[in-house]
């Protein structure tokens, strides 16, 4: 799976960006392995399911950014 492959590349004391969360579902797989996630989408509604998520899985260490790239 992805995170299988990822998970090499990440470390505790990386910031990460993540461009187009959809709803969030690797968002929610890399923000544990990381020191922070920055989340970029063009999309409010995006942002808010991937925020929604995170938050229901009490991950706080996300940033959430609305921009068009």
């Amino acid at each position: 799976s992805f995170l299988m492959y990822a998970s090499r590349f990440l470390r505790p004391d990386m910031t990460v960006l993540e461009v187009g969360p959809g709803g969030g579902k690797w968002t929610v797989r890399i923000a544990p392995l990381v020191k922070k996630g920055i989340v970029l989408d063009g999309a409010e509604s995006m942002l808010a399911r991937t925020r929604a998520r995170c938050a229901s899985l009490g991950i706080t260490n996300g940033e959430f950014v609305l921009a068009n790239g």
